[in-house]
């Protein structure tokens, strides 16, 4: 497993750790991970990247040819399926399966979603805007503490179990929050730059687009949270791995089907904030060709009338759905080779739930697979009997 970043002096280290399998004198297998060195490198290509793990690995006397699995983040020089290191170190050793980092994957969907529109850029921006504006001064959270009895976070831009953090208060106490800034802004030590950074925070938390945003956000948040949890414990299998982001896409799409139940409760929040819980009407321009002088009065006024879209369609259509979307098509991409490695070794868990001819024909695929390594009639013969044991124990 290889991962890179600048230490303090913006030197770019990449940090080496082996996982391997042993045998105590009890008999039982244990997976152990060893940090093996720091190696300070800047080349940022897959090809270049290659070169210097197996440079390393040669030079540390550990066999790539024995190696049957590697690590990365999802960045597209380690992970990318042409020039990625790992396509290049498949190329040279195919046994080498490339999976990746559980956590940091979905952190990446996440900051995908949080990135797809500018509504949702606005938001995040502002949820950090407000956190600065408070915690700026004594004088400020002292104001924000006397409203609400909770306190504000700054954003991660990685770590997403912050950023619940983060939004949780910020759905939870909107009114408090909008009461505080106003506080703010009465005080006469603000500078211009602050002056216009609160108006523009009060105006925005006294819109209702703030108010959806912060609350479907939140569930979005709370559900990735929770598969997040699972997946970094340190007892997470792949199985595991692979099942919760399956029940993840599958809350999301329910999610989506909750649209209304959403909104109707952003209005009774709005109602409760005195916030007029409606979206105004958009008109979009309509473009003409240069050399079309021939609409008639009738045709302009319908023409105007047919682009007429409400902002609650639009924020529908474009922001929450797309939000959602762009979560799901991420998790099916990043996840595209753990999914491809439980598919291979599945049934050397799952193998009570099989019937015996998908047994023998999993444990065939995974013995040709690897020939090099085990013995696809003795595989086959020992998984069948161990299931026999398990439904009559003898």
């Amino acid at each position: 497993m290889v991962d890179a970043t600048p230490d303090m002096s913006h030197t770019e280290q990449s940090t080496f750790i082996l996982r391997y399998l042993t045998c105590d004198k009890c008999g039982k297998y244990l997976i152990q991970e060893r940090f093996l060195s720091f190696i300070d490198d800047s080349k940022k290509t897959g090809a270049d990247i290659s070169e210097m793990i197996l440079k390393f690995l040669s030079d540390s006397h550990i066999p790539f040819e024995d190696c049957r699995g590697q690590g990365y983040d999802n960045g597209s020089n380690m992970s990318g399926e042409y020039n990625g290191v790992q396509s290049h170190l498949k190329r040279k050793n195919p046994l080498c399966l490339f999976s990746t980092f559980g956590c940091h994957s979905l952190n990446l969907c996440g900051s995908d979603a949080a990135a797809c529109c500018k509504e949702v850029v606005t938001f995040f921006g502002m949820v950090q805007t407000v956190y600065n504006i408070c915690s700026s001064s004594p004088k400020r959270w002292e104001i924000l503490k006397s409203h609400i009895a909770a306190s504000l976070h700054g954003l991660s831009g990685t770590r997403w179990t912050d950023r619940v953090a983060s939004v949780r208060p910020f759905a939870h106490h909107l009114p408090g929050i909008l009461a505080s800034l106003k506080e703010i802004s009465q005080l006469k030590s603000l500078t211009a730059k602050t002056k216009v950074d609160v108006a523009a925070a009060i105006k925005y938390v006294s819109s209702f687009e703030c108010i959806l945003m912060a609350a479907f956000w939140f569930k979005l948040l709370n559900s990735i949270d929770q598969r997040n949890q699972v997946i970094q414990a340190q007892s997470s299998t792949v199985d595991i791995e692979v099942k919760n982001i399956e029940d993840l896409e599958t809350e999301l799409q329910s999610l989506k089907k909750k649209w209304h139940l959403i909104y109707d409760e952003a209005k009774v929040v709005a109602v409760a904030m005195n916030i007029d819980p409606v979206f105004r009407v958009t008109r979009k321009g309509k473009r003409k060709s240069f050399f079309d002088d021939s609409d008639s009065d009738d045709d302009k006024v319908s023409g105007e009338d047919s682009l007429i879209q409400t902002d609650e369609h639009r924020f529908k259509k474009e922001v929450f759905f797309k939000v959602i979307d762009t979560v799901c098509e991420r998790l099916n991409k990043r996840y595209q080779a753990i999914f491809q490695i439980n598919k291979l070794f599945g049934f050397l868990w799952s193998y009570l739930d099989m019937t015996d001819e998908v047994i023998v024909n999993d444990s065939k695929n995974f013995s040709t697979e690897y020939s090099k390594d085990i013995s696809s009639d003795k595989l086959t013969e020992e998984i069948l009997y161990l299931k026999n044991i398990y439904i009559k124990p003898i």
